[in-house]
């Protein structure tokens, strides 16, 4: 039978004015209203297929649906007689309120039909972008119906055409993020529901469910919450109420709408939903069991929302760590430094937890600021005054008040505590290495020994080596291979050895090298590759002008290697270890004293890359005793007396390290 010609018709309004309306739109936007269309049809299936030419030309898109059907019995009713009107206003359940969805197309396509199936009448209409007011209305016999339509008792079928000179849409896989997003809350409330694109099922996107059961007045409910991970599009966060027919009968906003970052939604279903009326709601309970089921949701939802502050706190510190954020006290004994550090990550959380918009949309150099002020406030006489600040400016409740209030009155205390304990422990370790320096160098401190002692207490050597690193083999074996090339580095001779040692009994001794390349900041805060190298030599020897002048060919190897010379985020600091200064040496202590002004101990050359060292163990062992005098002269440390231990012991002690 021959399609039959019902009417044609306008809505009142221009068709410049309905493109107005849509200036701002995105193509991929006509393809999302017409999805809707068909959910807000009941449709249980959603299909949109593309069709190509040969040279991959989209030439027609269909987006099909086993709903209802659109109802053009209702006369003036019907969606397609209105504008910025529609029969589903009222309805809680449907997405299209405003009866403009369907022009959409034109951002897309020049031309648009619709034919729809139901209560055994078929309909097709056809919308030009020319004349957006207007449409045709056809009947048509079963024989015209696409072959989707064929197998179903009722449903919709749209087909867009003409696709020259409109926008384009984004690749497949743009497509099919792009659903996922829009529908995805939707298809995890309403798991019945499937659509697809060119063959690929529409997923949800990636959530966190959390289900909750529980029974008011004896009525079962069973409640599914959602976090989440990205932002889905089309909606706020709501509490959907669900009949058995899985219609939403009733939707209330959540509490988090504007919490940042975090997306939380939440489906009930229970018997009491499917009695439900809403014109009843004010009088016959219901809102006292609406809300009772509303508490215990925010209750499971709050712990979904501190969880993800913590997660999201976590973060933070991780993040500001990585760009150098903390390490900003660097001139400060490390222990206390990594005291420091750990106390203002503790803060940082912690306002991130009562405040995350404080720190949300914050940019580097401010953070950084932020972060600095924190530090040098908390070790202050002012850090009260830091909590009357936060306390005022932020909105605090009574457990966050409490926590911040502790955490910062305990700074100070903290501070002293530590700091006591590790310079005591520091104390023990510089009497037992002087007691092994006096009297026992030449029965210990055989390769393996002395390199755990060196590994368990590198601030010995200053505090920015307090953290060496784990050993990197190819730097490593780099280094070494550099330094065998040095003239003479392992031969001993008589002027090498003093005191009551012997050049055999120094040959069966091994000098000690070390190599660490850790990553660090340089002085404008760009990361660099900082290489620290120690050569510790024989007990048995003392140094002198040759080791030095070894020393410092080593470092003119280095400039000279192809990898370690000519980059700019390698910076090297050489250091020269040994028992003593030889008493008859004066080319060291002349070098020592032409680099005193440099204000740093032991250094003997320096340029934009290099730093060489020669330290000496009892130089270096007074010197710390000296820099910890406040506390040796005021607390008076009781420390063991160790001149009766075994060398064997005092090494084993001092591998251990400082907890």
């Amino acid at each position: 039978m021959q399609k039959s010609l019902i009417t044609q018709e306008s809505v009142q309004i221009t068709s410049d004015s309905i493109k107005k309306k849509f200036k701002n739109t995105e193509p991929m936007k006509a393809i999302l209203e017409l999805v809707w269309n068909g959910l807000d049809a009941n449709a249980t299936n959603i299909i949109i297929k593309t069709e190509r030419n040969k040279i991959e030309g989209l030439e027609s898109i269909t987006i099909y649906d086993d709903g209802v059907g659109i109802n053009f019995d209702d006369g003036d009713e019907c969606g397609f007689r209105k504008f910025d009107d529609s029969s589903k206003k009222f309805d809680i359940d449907s997405h299209g309120k405003d009866g403009i969805g369907r022009f959409t197309f034109h951002k897309l396509s020049t031309h648009a039909e619709w034919i729809t199936k139901r209560k055994n009448t078929n309909y097709k209409v056809a919308i030009d972008e020319s004349n957006l007011n207007k449409f045709e209305l056809y009947i048509i016999d079963d024989s015209e119906l696409p072959k989707e339509l064929k197998k179903v008792n009722s449903g919709t079928l749209v087909r867009l055409t003409g696709f020259y000179g409109k926008g384009k849409l984004p690749n497949e896989n743009a497509i099919l993020k792009q659903l996922s997003y829009e529908f995805g809350w939707f298809l995890a409330y309403k798991q019945g529901v499937r659509i697809a694109f060119d063959g690929n099922i529409v997923k949800s996107p990636a959530h966190i469910p959390k289900s909750l059961d529980f029974e008011i007045n004896h009525t079962p409910f069973q409640t599914t919450i959602y976090r989440w991970l990205s932002k889905p599009t089309g909606d706020k966060s709501y509490v959907c109420f669900v009949n058995k027919n899985g219609k939403v009968i009733h939707k209330v906003f959540s509490r988090f709408n504007n919490k940042p970052k975090f997306y939380t939604s939440a489906v009930v279903y229970s018997k009491f939903n499917d009695s439900f009326d809403s014109d009843l709601f004010e009088m016959d309970g219901s809102r006292e069991i609406i809300n009772e089921v509303l508490s215990k949701i925010h209750e499971v939802q709050s712990d979904l929302y501190h969880d993800f502050l913590r997660e999201s706190a976590d973060n933070l510190v991780q993040s500001y760590e990585e760009k150098g954020f903390f390490s900003c006290v660097n001139e400060l004994d490390s222990d206390f430094e990594q005291w420091r550090i750990d106390n203002t990550k503790k803060i940082v959380k912690e306002l991130y937890l009562t405040d995350p918009t404080m720190f949300n949309g914050l940019k580097e150099k401010p953070a950084k600021i932020l972060v600095r002020l924190l530090d040098k406030v908390l070790v202050s006489n002012e850090n009260e005054a830091l909590f009357d600040v936060l306390e005022d400016v932020l909105d605090l409740d009574s457990e966050h008040i409490e926590t911040l209030s502790r955490l910062i009155a305990n700074t100070k205390l903290e501070n002293i505590i530590t700091t006591v304990e590790i310079i005591s422990k520091r104390l023990q370790v510089i009497k037992m290495l002087k007691q092994i320096m006096t009297n026992k160098y030449k029965e210990v401190l055989e390769t393996p020994d002395l390199q755990k002692i060196i590994e368990a207490h590198s601030w010995l050597f200053g505090e920015q080596y307090t953290i060496l690193g784990a050993e990197e083999d190819d730097f490593n074996a780099t280094a070494k291979a550099l330094r065998n090339q040095i003239k003479g580095i392992d031969e001993i001779e008589t002027q090498d050895v003093e005191d009551d040692a012997t050049v055999e009994g120094a040959k069966r001794q091994v000098d000690l090298f070390l190599s660490r390349k850790q990553i660090a900041f340089d002085e404008q805060g760009n990361k660099i590759y900082k290489c620290v190298i120690i050569e510790i030599k024989r007990p048995s020897v003392s140094l002198n002008q040759k080791h030095l002048l070894q020393l410092k060919d080593y470092a003119n190897i280095i400039r000279q290697h192809p990898e370690f010379g000519t980059t700019d985020k390698m910076r090297f600091d050489l250091i020269l270890v040994g028992r003593k200064i030889s008493n008859q040496d004066t080319y060291i202590k002349a070098e020592l004293e032409s680099a005193k002004y440099h204000q740093e101990r032991g250094l003997v050359s320096k340029d934009a890359k290099i730093k060489c060292y020669v330290k000496d163990w009892f130089s270096l062992l007074h010197e710390l005793e000296l820099s910890n005098g406040y506390i040796l002269e005021n607390l008076k440390p009781q420390l063991p007396d160790y001149s009766t231990e075994s060398g064997k012991t005092l090494v084993e002690e001092l591998q251990r390290p400082i907890p």
